[in-house]
């Protein structure tokens, strides 16, 4: 439990909650027992679970999602995507929760559950930050808590397109040697164009292979380009992370 301006942060270890061992529920159990014992809540209570709670099946989770499919409902060893309903009833109805906050699902979610007293919680799963973890576009969130008067305030942020991004690069690294390779063949053009009398004055030179010297030239208009590129680069990071 952390109290922090005015409401109670309750962090909760729901998995432990389902296991049928007295030795692993027990603590969870006997924070859930302390906290429905408390007849008049001295604060709000902000719940904080890493597998989202259960839902009906094919709620909408609101237009943040960015997966068509709502929050899956399977079960594996020692994994689950949702918390079981009678699991989910003890704990809501029990703490009171004024919010939820969930994960493990990767994709945002909103969905609102109803209490015994007929109030409502609403529940934010929070995206993953990463776009390797199933989702294209990486997403975190801030919650701002206010003492006086009591507030509380939640922004969902989204990080760029990481993937968009890299096939930026990927692009840009073709042209770049689309750009080399035609410099390559212009100054080879250049040569063969040459004065005849011009060609006749400069001395002999021994026959070489044509592929060391345009894999050299190559290499130049891409240090070239990397004199550029490399700065650019820093500078945008700089500016999009940290400025």
């Amino acid at each position: 439990l952390l109290d922090v301006a005015g409401h109670r942060l309750v962090l909760l270890d729901t998995l432990t909650l389902e296991s049928d061992s007295a030795h692993v529920n027990a603590s969870s159990r006997a924070l859930v027992e302390r906290l429905r014992g408390e007849r008049e809540p001295r604060a709000p209570r902000v719940l904080f679970s890493h597998v989202p709670l259960r839902r009906p099946p094919h709620t909408d989770c609101g237009p943040l999602r960015q997966s068509p499919e709502p929050v899956p409902d399977r079960r594996g060893y020692q994994f689950r995507d949702q918390l079981q309903a009678n699991t989910t009833a003890y704990v809501l109805n029990a703490i009171m929760p004024q919010v939820v906050f969930s994960g493990d699902d990767h994709d945002t979610c909103t969905v609102a559950h109803t209490l015994s007293n007929g109030r409502s919680a609403v529940e934010h799963t929070i995206g993953a930050f990463g776009w390797a973890s199933g989702v294209p576009i990486a997403s975190y969130a801030l919650l701002a808590l206010q003492a006086d008067p009591l507030e509380l305030a939640l922004q969902h942020c989204f990080l760029p397109y990481q993937l968009g991004i890299y096939k930026c690069y990927a692009a840009a690294f073709v042209c770049s040697l689309l750009v080399a390779a035609a410099c390559c063949r212009r100054r080879s053009e250049d040569c063969c164009g040459a004065e005849p009398g011009l060609i006749a004055a400069l001395p002999p030179r021994k026959p070489q292979a044509a592929g060391p010297h345009c894999i050299k030239r190559v290499a130049l208009v891409m240090r070239d380009v990397a004199a550029v590129a490399v700065p650019t680069y820093i500078a945008c990071i700089l500016y999009f992370y940290i400025v």
